[in-house]
């Protein structure tokens, strides 16, 4: 199984030749249930998604598929509901076809297979845990074997004759930070090597269907024999800011080769951008009956001023939904605050959901936990601050 990319002499991906594509992240269900219908063995967790990325049997849906079955890689066409399709979402290979320069389109246009690289497609799988916020990793309940190459999210080296190619960002970039991209070359040979290349950037959707380009930059450089150079590509945060969709998410394409040896090396890097803070500012604990503050803060990260903010906050068995405008500018790096009260009715733990939206982003969100106890707990807990991590979209 694999996925099949197309790119241009210009280091340009070409999206239109295939339709194939890899979801920078994909969430499903597992259910344990017993399969009469198969051999013995193949109980237990089984893959069900209601939202598949493709039509299945003319129906937008998988399973139930074994867990089992997939991790000893069987296919669907030895067992039914889509075992395939799922095998594929966790260990595809990709496969770089240069298109040779022709006339006409460029679906019509020759190609040449140019690279395969294994272990890109179902790096990590994870699930919730009991306990709010943490995972469990499960990839090694879908894998006979976890990829031994895998580095950390922002670094992906790949080796290939007698140079090595690294492609890295910044660890962590919040939205409107300027981004370098360094592309670090060790040359292991015993003769120089010339090196050229150029990287795209790109918005993307988490599907990985691209948005819009916001870059392109060439490079050249003369690598030593037993030493290593380090190409430094600053990206400025207004040539972003324009193009990005709703889970900041960028993409970099590098087409790099050495002109002595013809060594090329491709890469695609996927790198999120930290999004802007909701802050939600609540008291940890309050007695029943009593008036409870709540607090909902936004710092404009952008370059323009927010203009017409509208805040919605709601507690589920506590505060139905508020709508709060904003009613002025919220000026670039100026702060923007709403507040109300409401009385603690009854006992329990509540969380206040909360979101703004303006004409210039759209889906920032937070939470905070309200723990409401007993009128005859007379100990008053501190109010405390919540910083929480939003969605936003760009318009």
């Amino acid at each position: 199984m694999h996925v099949d990319r197309y790119f241009t002499a210009d280091g340009d991906l070409v999206h239109d030749a295939s339709s194939d594509n890899v979801w920078l992240y994909h969430v499903w269900t597992e259910a344990w249930m017993r399969r009469g219908d198969l051999p013995l063995g193949y109980d237990g967790w089984q893959v069900l998604d209601a939202c598949s990325s493709e039509k299945l049997g003319g129906t937008q849906r998988i399973g139930p598929c074994s867990v089992v079955a997939v991790k000893e890689g069987l296919s669907g066409k030895q067992w039914p509901y889509d075992g395939e399709f799922v095998l594929s979402e966790i260990s595809s290979e990709i496969r770089y076809h240069r298109v040779m320069p022709t006339a006409g389109n460029v679906k019509n246009s020759k190609c040449a297979l140019a690279l395969v690289q294994q272990g890109q497609v179902g790096l990590k799988i994870i699930t919730a845990t009991p306990k709010r916020g943490t995972f469990a990793d499960i990839t090694a309940n879908y894998r006979n074997e976890l990829i031994a190459h895998v580095m950390p999210a922002n670094t992906t080296p790949v080796k290939t004759k007698n140079c090595t190619f690294e492609l890295c960002t910044s660890d962590e970039a919040a939205l409107g930070d300027n981004i370098t991209l360094n592309i670090k070359i060790y040359n292991s040979g015993a003769l120089m090597r010339t090196v050229d290349g150029r990287v795209v950037g790109k918005a993307v959707d988490y599907t990985g269907a691209a948005v819009k380009n916001f870059m392109s930059m060439e490079f050249a450089g003369v690598v030593a024999p037993g030493k290593d150079s380090t190409v430094t590509l600053p990206i400025a945060a207004k040539s972003y800011m324009k193009v990005l969709t709703e889970q900041c998410l960028l993409q970099f394409f590098l087409v790099a080769k050495v002109r002595e040896s013809k060594q090329l090396y491709l890469k695609q890097h996927n790198f999120q951008l930290c999004p802007p803070r909701l802050e939600v500012e609540c008291p940890a604990s309050v007695n029943e009956g009593s008036n409870v503050k709540v607090k909902l803060k936004f710092k404009n990260v952008l370059f323009v001023s927010l203009s017409r903010l509208l805040f919605l906050v709601q507690a589920q068995g506590l505060c139905p939904q508020r709508e709060i405008t904003h009613r002025r500018l919220a000026l670039p790096g100026g702060v923007a605050m709403v507040e109300f009260s409401i009385k603690a009715q009854k006992k329990g733990k509540f969380i206040f959901l909360a979101s703004m939206n303006c004409d210039q982003l759209a889906d920032v969100r937070g939470w905070a936990e309200i723990d409401i106890v007993g009128a005859q707990a007379t100990q008053t807990t501190p109010t405390t601050q919540i910083t929480l991590t939003a969605q936003a979209t760009p318009t």
